[in-house]
C-alpha cells in the first residue's frame, strides 16, 4: 500500500466499523418496542418470528428474562 492509500484505507475500515455498531443500535431500539431499554422475550420474537426461546435464553446472560443491548450485541 502506498502511504496515501493506507491512511484512506483504515479510516473506511473504522467508518464500517461505526456503521455496523449503529446498525446494531438501532436494532436494538427498533427491538424494544416500549423504549424501556431492554428487549423481553415477546418484543424478540415479535421483531424476529423464526427465532426460539432457546435462543434468546442463551443471550440473557444473567438469566433475568430480559435482554441489554449488550447481550443482544451477542446475537
Amino acid at each position: 500500500m502506498t502511504t496515501m492509500t493506507k491512511p484512506a484505507s483504515l479510516a473506511m475500515a473504522a467508518a464500517l466499523i461505526a456503521g455496523a455498531a449503529l446498525a446494531q443500535e438501532a436494532s436494538f431500539s427498533a427491538t424494544d418496542a416500549n423504549g424501556d431499554g431492554v428487549v423481553t422475550l415477546s418484543e424478540f420474537q415479535a421483531a424476529f418470528p423464526e427465532a426460539t426461546a432457546e435462543q434468546f435464553a442463551a443471550a440473557d446472560g444473567d438469566g433475568d428474562g430480559a435482554l441489554t443491548a449488550a447481550e443482544f450485541a451477542t446475537l
